[in-house]
């Protein structure tokens, strides 16, 4: 195996890479009343974290500034041929309004195409008055 490549990310798990982003956003979820939370998990990811962040990132921004709820938890489902990792609030699911308020539809556009480049699928779903669920799928 050798002296380790500068280039390559080290492996981490699913609950790593939620918790360093929970971390990151906790003072401006905080400050918008929002509980964050993540769902711990030792499954390891492979592929572009990079990737993976940037698409969370804009998720949770999404959950945070355009929601209306008071809660966005980070989990993630083992389905047979994939992991789902799935970005869940408890707003008022009236996520298609908020794109014409501040811009929410450019960080679930970025969210798509970072989804298509890394083959990964994406689905987002919003029940008016229970809230929205943005799902990346990731082949396992």
């Amino acid at each position: 195996s050798g002296a380790p490549n500068a280039d390559i990310e080290p492996e981490l798990s699913y609950g790593q890479i939620f918790r360093q982003t929970v971390e990151e956003f906790a003072s401006e979820a905080q400050s918008h009343g929002i509980e964050l939370n993540y769902v711990d998990c030792s499954l390891l990811f492979r592929g572009s974290q990079v990737a993976l962040k940037r698409a969370l990132n804009n998720l949770l921004v999404n959950a945070i500034k355009h929601s209306g709820g008071s809660k966005v938890s980070i989990g993630v489902r083992r389905k047979a041929d994939r992991i789902e990792l799935m970005v869940v609030d408890n707003g008022n699911g009236e996520f298609q309004l908020a794109s014409s308020n501040g811009g929410a539809g450019l960080g679930l556009g970025i969210v798509r195409e970072l989804c298509k480049d890394n083959s990964w699928f994406f689905d987002i779903e919003s029940r008016p008055g229970k809230g929205t669920c943005a799902r990346i799928g990731i082949s396992r």
